[in-house]
């Protein structure tokens, strides 16, 4: 540059005070990562096991010392604390048939689900939440709140609870296949094209009737569309 050494040093100086990365003091995306409810793996005998994290289950327990402390100073404490007790039993006495539940929920979606695991995505099958209810005895809705937000580590890797319920499409020898599973194949078939000539939504309908499943072009198209892929136009590369 031309400049003496001095005023190279004080421009350096300058350049190393400032931030690398001046977007960052705008904005921070923390990272939420998510913390296992359920913890699913294979059984020495075959199969598999299904049980609570217990790193992510709420611990609460009743302090039985200061019970005792508060009802020694009188009857009126002592009624008092009492009333604070039976709360607090029936909170415990929630959290406890809350935890029972999601683990009665995860254990029958493993045993629906059991070909995912062995197999992956492609052998997941229809389910709703309404099934399980009716396998349980319990409320849909209750399903749909136990299912909410938690999520299973598997060998396959976290799921949230929600994903292995999905809506069934017709297959030619009369069973369904999960939707979930035919957009498994529709992103495999994307991603084994030739860029130079994508496959069409029609193209795709085709190879998956012939693979047994009776789904239509519109379908493809809509799959394709919420997964985020372009259309085969937008896809071909010269």
């Amino acid at each position: 540059t031309g400049l003496p050494e001095e005023r190279v040093q004080t421009l350096l100086g300058q350049i190393r005070r400032t931030n690398p990365f001046p977007a960052n003091a705008f904005f921070f995306d923390g990272v939420d990562y998510a913390i296992p409810d359920v913890l699913v793996n294979p059984a020495p005998q075959g199969g598999w096991t299904v049980e609570l994290n217990a790193d992510s289950t709420p611990r609460a327990r009743i302090n039985v010392g200061f019970f005792a402390e508060v009802s020694a100073s009188g009857t009126e404490a002592k009624l008092f604390i009492n009333s604070y007790r039976d709360r607090a039993n029936f909170i415990l006495r929630a959290m406890d048939q809350r935890a029972k539940t999601v683990l009665r929920v995860a254990t029958e979606i493993v045993k629906l689900q059991h070909e995912f695991f062995e197999e992956g995505v492609s052998a997941l099958r229809p389910m709703t939440l309404a099934r399980i209810a009716e396998s349980l005895s319990i409320h849909e809705s209750t399903v749909s709140r136990v299912t909410n937000g938690k999520y299973m580590q598997t060998p396959r890797g976290n799921f949230e609870l929600k994903y292995f319920f999905s809506s069934g499409i017709d297959m030619a020898n009369g069973s369904q296949i999960s939707a979930k599973a035919v957009q498994h194949k529709l992103q495999r078939l994307i991603s084994l094209e030739d860029s130079k000539k994508p496959l069409s939504d029609g193209a795709i309908a085709k190879m998956l009737q012939v693979d047994g499943v009776d789904i239509a072009r519109r379908t493809i198209a809509k799959y394709r569309e919420a997964m985020g892929i372009p259309s085969s136009s937008l896809r071909r590369r010269n």
